[in-house]
């Protein structure tokens, strides 16, 4: 399993710290998590018996936790051959369950894990499809495969579209308020609508994003508010 020891050490330093910095724009707890991408488990210190050969892990990884969530990070193969890639996901499921032995019950559906591909995997015939898979595959954890753009520039824009697949997306974070293009669109919808929207709940709706002295948070709220008492 070829996985280049300098370059993916930088990869994976940089997607920590990109992780605890969005974490930190975001207002949310973030710290370095090195007991999770051990080979100890949990209460094994001293014990050759409870701990796990190193070649059964990934070659590189680290580990970070934030917002209570653990998030365990390493770096996929250079080669997308389907049984390096096998091998290396054993490999990462072996260290996941490493982390979970650290975590409480109530954290262990949480975990999850995030893969870096070599640089030029984005929009790859080859990888493509093997991230899809790894994407899907939630045993032990749940995976996010980040392919990189050829183009180290465009790494910014990566970042970003892996950001909203997972629990650090932030949607209902937009700039600016409301315009009033956007918010006469929703009476253009609730008129083209199968009947799903009322008029009547439509104009709530401006109203509601009318309201200066709502923050977003409170604009969702409300906006679920009325779709609750809404007329069918």
């Amino acid at each position: 399993m070829n996985v280049d020891g300098e370059s993916s050490s930088s990869d994976l330093i940089e997607l920590h710290t990109r992780l605890l910095a969005h974490a930190e724009e975001l207002g949310l707890s973030g710290a370095d998590a090195p007991h999770l991408a051990g080979c100890k488990f949990d209460g094994s210190f001293g014990s050759e018996v409870a701990n796990i050969s190193k070649v059964d892990l990934p070659p590189k990884v680290m580990a970070v936790k934030i917002a209570g969530q653990s998030i365990v990070l390493s770096v996929l193969p250079e080669d997308p051959d389907k049984d390096n890639v096998e091998e290396f996901l054993r490999r990462v499921r072996n260290q996941c369950v490493v982390a979970r032995s650290f975590l409480r019950n109530a954290e262990v559906l949480d975990l999850q894990c995030i893969l870096i591909g070599p640089r030029g995997s984005e929009g790859s015939d080859a990888w493509t499809p093997i991230a899809m898979a790894i994407d899907r595959d939630d045993r032990v954890a749940r995976k996010f495969t980040w392919l990189r753009s050829s183009d180290p520039l465009l790494d910014d824009c990566g970042f970003k579209k892996l950001i909203k697949r997972t629990f650090l997306a932030r949607p209902w974070a937009v700039d600016g308020a409301f315009t009033m293009a956007a918010l006469d669109s929703l009476s253009r919808v609730a008129a083209l609508a199968d009947g799903g929207v009322s008029k009547v709940t439509a104009e709530e709706w401006i109203n509601i994003g009318l309201q200066e002295d709502l923050d977003n948070d409170q604009i969702v709220q409300e906006l679920v508010a009325s779709w609750s008492r809404r007329e069918k």
